[in-house]
């Protein structure tokens, strides 16, 4: 949360949704949730379902009705994103605390070929806030 916060006064326009809100807006409506976080990461674990920044500009006319949800590893560099896509008159949330936040809230993380996994990287030790459950790796 401490991180979350300090994150959210870099970027005070972005609005963002919590992991309660983003679990209700997926049982409601459409959703396309988009891992910012970089390659290395995603090859550990993703938010099932999760999308790339390129494959998310792939799909241009589903941007427009689908609700759109980024997340990194704890709010910062999806913030950044959601700005630039704001820049473009795209509705945009960040996930509040990120992937962290999903995990404490002990929600599944999934390999990028859907496998179930309980891996998770994590860019330093600053970070490796997870639960136990989790392996955490950087």
């Amino acid at each position: 949360e401490q991180l979350a916060t300090e994150y959210r006064r870099s970027y005070p326009g972005v609005p963002e949704v919590t992991v309660e809100q983003l679990q209700k807006l997926q049982l409601n409506h459409s959703v396309i949730l988009v891992d910012v976080r970089e390659e290395e990461e995603r090859l550990v674990s993703i938010i099932p379902g999760a999308i790339t920044p390129n494959r998310l500009a792939a799909r241009h006319t589903e941007v427009k009705s689908a609700r759109i949800v980024a997340y990194c590893t704890a709010g910062l560099r999806s913030s950044k994103y959601a700005a630039q896509l704001q820049k473009q008159g795209i509705d945009v949330h960040n996930l509040r605390g990120g992937i962290l936040a999903w995990v404490q809230a002990l929600q599944p993380l999934a390999t990028l070929d859907g496998a179930q996994t309980t891996r998770l990287h994590v860019m330093g030790r600053k970070w490796d806030l997870a639960p136990q459950q989790n392996q955490t790796l950087w």
